[in-house]
């Protein structure tokens, strides 16, 4: 994850289809224009293989539904 003190921007999709890397590149993008040092994609319905290769090395976040899920049912 990104430290505290940083600028990061967060795009949320609630698409049907997955993600794919077109929607991380124009993040990456925002990301730039902004002069934040990360970004966050997140997508209920997940992404494709081309997103998360896309994502690779790049200070992109990709977080879908079932992780989602998974951090709501832990307990505090």
């Amino acid at each position: 994850m990104f430290a505290r003190g940083r600028r990061v921007v967060v795009q949320c999709k609630r698409y049907a289809a997955k993600v794919g890397a077109p929607v991380i590149r124009e993040t990456m993008g925002v990301m730039m224009h902004h002069k934040a040092q990360g970004a966050y994609v997140v997508a209920l319905s997940g992404f494709t293989r081309a997103a998360h290769q896309w994502a690779t090395g790049k200070p992109v976040k990709l977080i879908d539904g079932a992780q989602i899920f998974k951090a709501l049912q832990r307990k505090p």
